[in-house]
């Protein structure tokens, strides 16, 4: 999504937006940040929105800087944390140039989101740059393995009415929207404004081949009622859809 889009949303953020902050079951990224506070670290938080997690940050960690790319969402975190004594930039994160070799902590929640895959792989080059040796990554990403799920799902529930699989086919494709998605790119088109999602080996891959290692990637689930009010279908019987949450690190 581009600065305009993000600009409009900043009015209606949580209306527009499943937040892994706010809508999830359980979000291992908050343990994680828990069991690392530190007066000694210091933490930007990449894509910061609203604000949501500098309260948090700025109690546990030493010094604490937001970035974002659209300055409506940076005029609502800043008003939102007056007084906090937390730093906010307007800063795209595929040039961070200035920053180089500064942070132990990088967060990112849903902001590496470009559908432009050079731009991508530009900000994953980026954000190894910014952070010193040993410093760490903490990273949620949309899964692209959801939305393939959820296909899975309505297709066999489809098949178990003895419909044929060629009229089950073309029903799910009317149904889920099929023309929206690339699954070969992982790019998904929400009403004309395309964002990247990630499959788990993508994530070893492209951060890997960023410099990256020691990877720990697991589920931040959903529930099945918040994906619903999200346009997605429903299926609460089932495992929940989910985001990809994953660690790693700058080498020493």
């Amino acid at each position: 999504m581009n600065e305009e889009t993000w600009n409009r949303i900043s009015c209606d953020y949580y209306s527009e937006i499943l937040s892994p902050l706010k809508d999830c079951k359980h979000n291992p990224l908050i343990d994680d940040l828990k069991a690392l506070k530190s007066s000694k670290l210091t933490v930007i938080d990449l894509g910061c929105g609203l604000g949501e997690l500098i309260p948090f940050l700025v109690e546990n960690f030493k010094a604490v800087t937001a970035t974002d790319f659209s300055p409506e969402m940076i005029a609502q975190a800043l008003e939102r944390n007056a007084g906090s004594g937390a730093d906010f930039l307007i800063l795209d994160m595929d040039d961070m140039s200035g920053l180089k070799s500064t942070f132990d902590v990088a967060i990112a929640v849903n902001s590496i989101l470009s559908s432009d895959l050079a731009k991508l792989n530009r900000i994953i080059r980026e954000i190894f740059k910014i952070l010193k040796p040993g410093g760490k990554l903490f990273a949620i990403l949309p899964a692209m393995e959801s939305y393939i799920y959820q296909n899975m799902l309505f297709v066999d529930r489809e098949l178990e009415k003895d419909v044929s699989q060629e009229k089950v086919i073309m029903h799910a494709s009317k149904k889920l929207d099929h023309k929206s998605y690339d699954p070969f790119h992982g790019l998904i088109n929400f009403e004309g404004d395309i964002q990247k999602a990630f499959y788990r080996f993508e994530i070893l891959y492209r951060f890997g081949k960023g410099g990256f290692s020691e990877f720990n990637i697991v589920r931040v689930p959903y529930r099945w009622s918040k994906w619903k009010e999200a346009g997605q279908m429903y299926y609460p019987r089932e495992d929940p859809p989910w985001d990809w949450y994953f660690t790693c690190v700058k080498p020493k």
